[in-house]
């Protein structure tokens, strides 16, 4: 009996020995999901501040790309204005050719061989006065010739420093496409990490949840805020216009609304596979309650087209308005991207209705062999 109470004491020492070591495993284990998740964060506000310069580096390649159109054009019609002023040049030319021939044939000594054939004072007078007409003439065309000259030259100098500008502007480009390809370089090495790190099903589906309660909250949020935005003519109701309505832009349904996800949850929008740069559209008038870069979603953009409805625009390159902005069906609001830690460029398009979502498909316009336009 004395042996089996012993025997009680010493398992029960021992199990409080395991719970002990289980509790120090416990402990390090969470120690080391806290570093994990602390990195992830990291790597993750890393990312939304790699995605926004690049999204700020799209819209200034956008309009570099613009001036450069302008400044050919500048230059087209500089030496277009270039070949009038010489075609003049040569006009003038004739014509001193012509005067200086003409004189020519009266002579070198023009004054003397008309005294010689004057009969008549009157006569000499009107001829002498002629002359110097003649001469003055002679003179003032030189003028002129020198004038054209000196504007062609003024001319040519500032065609020369539209070459130049136009050069130096399509170098900055340049420069601007290598920041633009190295930034993308540092986004998918920051994408494999995080990927990395998101082992299992579990924190997938977790984070997707969270995802979602933060843009549903997100969303309440933004059509508090929006209730007292200015009207905006939008014509024909939303409401109306079901399977009207132009997609936000033209491409491949490489996801569709309700399909499972890898998670285990279903897609609320859809994803429409693009090149990335390409333009975002309105596909109704609005206003954009939210312009901003959200967890799960990337650049995203929201419009508030009536009381109801709202249409919802993530995963962009760069985002072309701000809060608050009016926008008109068919206005360039983003441009296609991955941002959002996509690994391949596109854009997730959704609607939503009093705060519920709704299939795309059945308020745009037909798919025709799975692709939108």
């Amino acid at each position: 009996m004395l042996a089996f109470i012993f025997c009680l004491a010493a398992s029960a020492a021992d199990q409080k020995k395991d719970l002990s070591i289980l509790d120090g495993k416990i402990r390090a284990l969470r120690q080391q999901m806290t570093q994990l998740f602390s990195k992830r964060q990291s790597l993750e506000n890393e990312l939304a501040k790699i995605e926004k310069q690049s999204g700020h580096l799209a819209k200034k390649i956008r309009r570099l790309k613009s001036q450069s159109i302008q400044l050919k054009e500048k230059k087209h019609d500089i030496e277009k204005k270039l070949a009038r002023e010489k075609a003049a040049l040569d006009r003038l030319k004739s014509q001193l050719a012509h005067n200086i021939r003409a004189a020519y044939s009266i002579g070198k000594q023009e004054p003397l061989k008309l005294l010689l054939h004057q009969n008549q004072v009157a006569t000499l007078s009107r001829t002498l006065t002629y002359y110097r007409y003649f001469n003055r003439a002679r003179l003032a065309e030189i003028a002129q010739v020198k004038q054209q000259l000196a504007s062609i030259q003024a001319l040519t100098k500032s065609l020369e420093q539209k070459e130049s500008h136009l050069q130096s502007v399509l170098e900055e480009l340049k420069q601007e496409r290598l920041a633009l390809e190295q930034l993308k370089k540092s986004r998918k090495k920051l994408l494999s990490l995080i990927k990395s790190k998101l082992k299992t099903q579990k924190d997938k589906l977790a984070q997707l949840q969270k995802n979602k309660h933060n843009l549903e909250k997100l969303i309440q949020k933004a059509q508090q805020a929006s209730t007292f935005l200015p009207s905006i003519n939008q014509g024909k109701p939303f409401h109306q216009l079901k399977g009207q309505l132009h997609w936000p832009v033209k491409g491949k349904l490489v996801r569709r609304f309700g399909s499972r996800r890898s998670s285990g949850t279903r897609w609320e929008g859809v994803i429409i596979q693009a090149p990335e740069g390409t333009p975002v559209r309105a596909i109704y008038p609005g206003h954009v309650i939210f312009a901003d870069w959200l967890k799960g979603y990337g650049l995203l953009l929201i419009l508030k087209h009536d009381n109801q409805f709202m249409s919802i625009y993530a995963f962009n390159q760069s985002l072309m308005k701000n809060v608050g902005d009016p926008v008109e069906a068919g206005e360039i609001i983003a441009t296609i991207g991955r941002s959002g830690g996509r690994s391949s460029p596109g854009l997730y398009f959704a609607i939503r209705k009093s705060g519920k979502p709704i299939n795309p498909e059945r308020w745009c316009r037909k798919t025709k062999r799975g692709r939108v336009s």
